[in-house]
């Protein structure tokens, strides 16, 4: 349809330059979430807190209790990235070593063969592999020393994702480290530390730290209750354009015959990698101190109400899967929450949930572009006319 506009002899420079806004600006977008289907995996394993693609329908992930590391077998529609079924293939495997925490994980490639997972305690970034599940020679690899002896118990490296490139791999803490804010309340959430691992063959370095605004909590504790407020940031997903998304939990608890049950919002941003300047050298006291977080868009958000005895939907992990045929696959996996099974009295299944991550273009963007182009043209016959 250029074409011809693209002939020499009637391309003005002023013509040039609008046509260079539509091949270059038109590309603008905005990303919608569009939740698809939730399908229930059982409740063959326990405390699933970690998900990663592989290949095909296999997926793995990754349990936060036993070093417990799953086979998933998940069919989906690459039409709008929706479930046809899935299943856990049984028996699961351990990875080798000391029993572990472990939260995130993120397949490498066939070539190397291995799984990186992030691991709360300590925090650290670890590394397996897939034949034996040993860990590799060099892990555990380098922790920041900022988060020594400051990160508070179960608020660890909770999230990790490893970009398509295979080249950057990304952590954070789940709530603020003692010093950089105050515990979260249903008026105040807080700063936690995205890191940026540089992966380089065996070395894998980190690099860069950004500050992520975590939000408060949804509501404070129902009458009775006294459970822990809790809000945090639980899983990070690489994507092709080099942004983020960022799976945020907030609990606060509702008093149910004298037991504490959870109540959970989740909420997945959009997270412009590019907009908040590395934080690398500021110390403890980020909430005192300037810097320029990272800015976020919200995408989606899910409620359950613990107080209508609903069972807990504790979304956990979140992995970038293959892509559609409107953009890409994104799944969700649940922590089942073995521990509350008593309070409500029935095996609660881990469940995955289903969206497509979709760019839009945005019109406005199409429309100035083309009235520019249009006025430029009309200018210049303009300036052809004889007089």
């Amino acid at each position: 349809m250029f074409a011809n506009l693209l002939k020499p002899k009637r391309t003005s420079l002023a013509m040039t330059a609008a046509l260079a806004v539509v091949l270059f600006v038109m590309p603008a977008s905005a990303v919608t979430l569009v939740e698809r289907n939730i399908v229930s995996l059982g409740a063959d394993v326990d405390e699933l807190s970690g998900l990663t693609f592989v290949s095909g329908d296999e997926w793995l992930a990754i349990s936060d209790d036993d070093n417990l590391l799953a086979e998933l077998d998940i069919s989906l529609n690459l039409g709008d990235a929706s479930i046809n079924a899935a299943s856990v293939v049984l028996p699961t495997d351990t990875l080798g070593g000391t029993i572990r925490d472990y939260e995130g994980i993120a397949y490498t490639d066939p070539v190397r063969g291995t799984v990186f997972v992030s691991e709360e305690g300590t925090p650290a970034v670890r590394e397996f592999s897939l034949t034996s599940f040993a860990e590799e020679a060099a892990s555990p690899y380098t922790t920041p020393t900022i988060f020594s002896g400051n990160t508070l118990a179960n608020r660890g490296f909770e999230s990790l994702t490893l970009n398509p490139a295979g080249d950057r791999l990304y952590t954070a803490n789940e709530e603020s480290l003692s010093g950089d804010g105050n515990p979260p309340t249903d008026a105040t959430g807080g700063p936690v530390r995205i890191v940026e691992y540089t992966v380089a063959g065996a070395s894998v370095t980190p690099g860069n730290q950004y500050a992520y605004p975590v939000d408060p909590t949804h509501g404070p504790n129902g009458p009775g209750a006294a459970g822990t407020l809790r809000s945090g940031l639980s899983d990070l997903v690489a994507l092709p354009d080099g942004n983020l998304l960022a799976l945020e939990r907030s609990i606060h608890f509702t008093d149910f015959l004298g037991s504490d049950l959870p109540d959970f919002q989740l909420r997945i941003y959009y997270v412009d990698l590019m907009s908040g300047i590395p934080i690398g050298d500021i110390g403890l006291g980020l909430e005192f101190q300037a810097f320029t977080p990272l800015s976020k868009t919200l995408l989606w958000t899910k409620d359950t109400n613990a107080g209508a005895l609903q069972l807990p939907f504790n979304l956990e992990g979140l992995a970038l899967g293959p892509a559609t045929a409107g953009g890409w696959s994104v799944l969700g996996i649940t922590d089942n929450q073995s521990a509350v099974v008593p309070v409500v009295g029935t095996p609660i299944p881990s469940e995955l949930i289903a969206f497509e991550l979709i760019t839009i273009p945005e019109p406005s963007t199409f429309i100035l572009a083309l009235l520019t182009l249009l006025g430029l043209a009309t200018q210049s016959r303009r300036r052809r006319t004889p007089l």
